[in-house]
């Protein structure tokens, strides 16, 4: 009877013991997740969420969108990089005249200006042309006040240059001003050989001189008459003229081959400059007063009449003669 008592009490602590090990991993298991996890991000709806990160783009898309512009900057200036027209030609026989058209636009206008003017200088170059203007594109004006208004002015700031560098320099120079390029309109690099015409007026001056030397021999040995002499001189004068002009053409092709023309425009963004003005009211004419309207009417009234008095003082002789006229009528017809 005592064991069949204890049997009771033998399964119920059994079954205590039992319950208290599978309750500890639970209550294990709620406290690690509730350490892991902040209560901030389970106050938090899906939502809020999704709004939080598309407010607040993540670093890494901060950093794609910063690299991306470089690629485009990038490209920009490599789009600018001159091609083998700028580069000068190792055969001696031919001669190039280069000449360049370039538009693009900068982040800053003067900058690049001092820029472009700095690397031209370095590379033996100069500059022939330079002309910085703002064009107004267009201007709005707000009212703010009763007195004041807001002048908004959009305008381009922008300068055409003309640059001349040797021609073994150019395609460096270019390279270093591609640097100052945010955006590239165009670059039209043009290569003309110019070894023919450099052959052709070398060849004429040497026929004028020719000319000119036997012509100059003949005047001082057989030149007897004196109309002779003139033409003869004319002859020369001309055949000396086309031996200058030959030799000048020489010159001006062998300068734009030893330097190069290149013709830049740069411009920057749209800028907008905001002002303050003073609102100028309107001046009325003056208006004299209803009172005295009527004075200077009576007044003009007055001077009518004492005119045609006047008139008809001064007029007394053809008065006279119209009355006795008109006497003399009455009478005559009486009769």
């Amino acid at each position: 009877m005592k064991s069949i008592k204890f049997i009771p009490a033998i399964v119920l602590m059994f079954l205590f013991a039992n319950c208290a090990q599978k309750h500890e991993p639970k209550m294990t298991d709620n406290a690690t997740t509730t350490q892991a996890s902040p209560p901030r991000e389970e106050s938090k709806s899906p939502v809020e969420k999704s709004a939080e990160s598309a407010v607040m783009p993540n670093q890494n898309q901060l950093d794609e969108a910063q690299d991306l512009i470089k690629k485009d900057s990038d490209t920009q200036s490599n789009a600018f990089m001159p091609s083998s027209v700028a580069v000068v030609s190792k055969d001696t026989a031919r001669k190039f005249i280069i000449t360049g058209d370039i538009k693009f636009k900068a982040k800053n206008v003067i900058k690049a200006t001092y820029n472009i003017e700095d690397i031209t200088h370095k590379e033996g170059g100069f500059v022939t042309s330079t002309t910085l203007a703002s064009n107004t594109d267009y201007i709005t004006t707000t009212p703010v006040s009763i007195d004041s208004s807001m002048v908004t002015t959009f305008y381009t700031v922008s300068n055409t240059l003309i640059l001349r560098i040797p021609n073994y320099k150019l395609d460096t120079a270019l390279k270093q001003i591609a640097k100052n390029i945010d955006y590239l309109d165009h670059r039209n690099l043009k290569k003309e050989d110019v070894a023919l015409q450099l052959l052709t007026n070398e060849l004429a001056q040497k026929r004028a001189n020719k000319t000119k030397q036997r012509l100059s021999n003949a005047i001082d040995k057989k030149g007897q008459k004196l109309d002779d002499i003139v033409s003869a001189e004319q002859i020369l004068s001309n055949k000396e003229e086309q031996s200058d002009n030959a030799k000048l053409s020489n010159m001006s092709i062998n300068d734009q081959i030893a330097y190069s023309t290149v013709s830049l425009v740069v411009y920057q963004p749209q800028t907008v400059k905001r002002e303050m003005i003073c609102n100028h009211k309107s001046i009325e004419p003056f208006e004299p007063s209803f009172g005295s309207k009527i004075v200077d009417s009576m007044q003009f009234g007055w001077t009518i009449i004492k005119e045609i008095f006047l008139f008809i003082v001064k007029s007394w002789a053809i008065l006279l003669f119209v009355g006795l006229a008109f006497f003399l009528y009455r009478k005559y017809k009486k009769k």
